[in-house]
């Protein structure tokens, strides 16, 4: 293949890499004689290759060496110094979203510098940081938009989520923010009320949830169902595949449930805004509270309103409500 390569630098998180899914489909789709590369973090996109769409993985410590190619199009969605750097230096025939204004050498990392933004959409996007109150669209189609004056986003793909009939029910105990998930004894009644109803709890989480995992199992009555900390990202797909539902904060694993088709319940609280980073594919439900500050990007009163508005009572009710449903949605 001849033809210059697309590239994606997508240098944040792993929630953050899997929204961009729909985004690397969509270019495959319609720039079929390029190649589409993308740079991100390597311990989020290794176990993610098997599941992503026929596109070249790099890691962001490349951003260098990939700064001195041309390219058909390039978009950086990352807000990182190497990303902006990378996205200065390189040559496009269309360049969209924030670059360094800078005429020099890379800078370190720790570098910001000045910025310019490329393509409408990701200056909308790069304005909604505190100002996000009446968006309405969400953050995976954003990254699109900017790519064609008539965007269409009706031919995007989206998993329709099933339950596996299992009657397990995986529950993601972690978030960036203490702000953006329940803490134990929420967990604790929400697994114990669950399980009295013949259902399965399974707590999932990364390494930095094992402490937790293990007091809510610990505390539930339930040692066997704490597997935090002992999934890689692949091993958590093929088990997300097998639950019922997964109720879950908006964090990194929510956005894989979503992404593989798995029923999800998302209990968005804290400074998120689930419009933009809620769970994407119809038919997938969103749990917040009916307060007018819900949205925002950081909490300026004196108690998480939102956060203490959830009751593992009512979690559970609505939680039996959508597995008792005769037609999943679909």
């Amino acid at each position: 293949m001849n033809a210059d390569p697309i590239l994606v630098l997508q240098m944040h998180r792993m929630g953050d890499l899997i929204l961009t899914m729909p985004l690397l489909r969509h270019l495959l789709r319609h720039w079929p004689g390029h190649e589409v590369w993308v740079a991100a973090e390597p311990h989020f996109f290794q176990d993610l290759m098997p599941l992503a769409p026929q596109v070249v993985f790099f890691p962001s410590a490349h951003g260098p060496a990939l700064g001195e190619r041309h390219y058909e199009l390039a978009l950086n969605l990352s807000s990182r110094p190497q990303a902006l750097a990378c996205q200065a230096h390189l040559k496009a025939r269309r360049k969209f979203g924030p670059e360094l204004v800078t005429h020099g050498p890379l800078p370190d990392e720790g570098t910001l510098g000045q910025q310019h933004i490329n393509g409408f959409w990701q200056l909308y996007r790069a304005a909604l940081t505190h100002n996000n109150h009446n968006n309405a669209f969400h953050w995976a189609d954003l990254y699109m938009l900017d790519l064609s004056p008539q965007p269409d986003l009706t031919g995007v793909f989206r998993p329709s989520p099933r339950s596996a009939g299992t009657n397990r029910v995986g529950m993601v105990l972690g978030a960036s923010e203490l702000a953006k998930r329940p803490d134990a004894d929420f967990w604790v009644r929400l697994a114990r009320r669950l399980a009295a109803e013949g259902l399965l709890p399974l707590f999932l989480g990364g390494p930095a949830e094992q402490d937790l995992g293990q007091e809510v199992a610990q505390k539930a009555g339930l040692p066997g169902a704490n597997l935090c900390g002992r999934l890689s990202l692949k091993e958590l797909a093929a088990l997300m595949r097998t639950l019922d539902l997964c109720i879950t904060p908006d964090t990194g694993p929510m956005h894989l449930a979503d992404f593989v088709g798995v029923p999800v319940l998302n209990l968005s609280m804290g400074p998120v805004h689930a419009r933009e980073t809620g769970p994407s594919a119809p038919g997938q439900y969103v749990l917040r509270a009916a307060m007018s500050c819900v949205g925002c990007w950081q909490c300026y009163r004196g108690r998480l309103y939102c956060k203490h508005a959830f009751t593992a009572s009512g979690v559970a009710g609505l939680s039996l409500s959508l597995l008792r449903t005769p037609a999943n949605p679909a």
